[in-house]
C-alpha cells in the first residue's frame, strides 16, 4: 500500500528522451539498425527512489510500418525508410507525456535500385475527370541489396486527372514507377 501512495505522491515536472545517454527531441538512424534503446529522463534525471518509481509507458503513435516498443522503451525497428513516433507517457501524482518522431533513412554509401507500387485493397482506382489521384492509397517498395524495403514518404503526380490519363507517376528522389487509373 505505501509503494502505491508513493507512486500517487511523485509530481512529475519534466521528461526528456534519451538514446545512448544523450538527451534528443528527434533521431535519425539508417535502415541498418534493428534495436533502438530509448531511456525517459524524469525530473532532470534527480535520483528516484524504487518506491518512487513512477509508471511508464511506450507507444509507437499512428502506422509503425511494423515496428514495435515494448515496455521498456526498446524499438524493434522494421525495414522501412521514413518516420515513426514514438511516444511515452509517465505517471505519479500528474501525468505527462512526450512524443519522439524517428526518422529512418537509407545508409549513406546505399541507394535503391529500383521502386515498385501497390495501390492498397479497398482504395478507389477508378476517378472522375477533375479528381486528383488520393496517394494515401499507394505503398512504395524499394529494391535495397536484394531486399525489399517499404517507403513511407514519397511524391506523386497530384494534377487534375483527365480522360487520356493512364496512370500517375510516383516519385522517390531520381526513382520513378507508375500506378495504373482509369479515368
Amino acid at each position: 500500500v505505501r509503494c502505491e501512495r508513493e507512486k500517487e505522491n511523485l509530481f512529475i515536472h519534466s521528461i526528456q528522451f534519451s538514446i545512448n545517454d544523450e538527451k534528443t527531441e528527434k533521431y535519425e538512424i539508417d535502415t541498418n539498425t534493428d534495436i533502438i534503446p530509448v531511456n525517459v529522463v524524469i525530473n532532470l534525471g534527480e535520483s528516484l527512489y524504487d518506491y518512487l518509481t513512477p509508471e511508464i509507458t511506450w507507444s509507437i503513435v499512428g502506422e509503425s510500418y511494423g515496428s514495435t516498443v515494448n515496455e521498456n522503451g526498446e524499438i524493434t525497428l522494421a525495414k522501412f525508410i521514413g518516420k515513426i513516433t514514438l511516444k511515452v507517457v509517465v505517471k505519479g501524482k500528474n501525468e505527462l507525456s512526450m512524443e519522439l518522431p524517428i526518422t529512418v533513412k537509407l545508409p549513406e554509401n546505399a541507394s535503391l535500385e529500383d521502386i515498385s507500387a501497390t495501390v492498397n485493397d479497398g482504395f478507389v482506382q477508378e476517378y472522375i475527370e477533375g479528381e486528383s489521384f488520393n496517394g494515401s492509397s499507394i505503398k512504395l517498395w524499394g529494391e535495397l541489396e536484394g531486399e525489399s524495403i517499404q517507403i513511407t514518404e514519397f511524391t506523386y503526380d497530384g494534377n487534375a486527372l483527365t480522360p487520356n490519363v493512364t496512370d500517375v507517376k510516383v516519385y522517390y528522389g531520381d526513382l520513378v514507377t507508375e500506378v495504373p487509373v482509369i479515368v
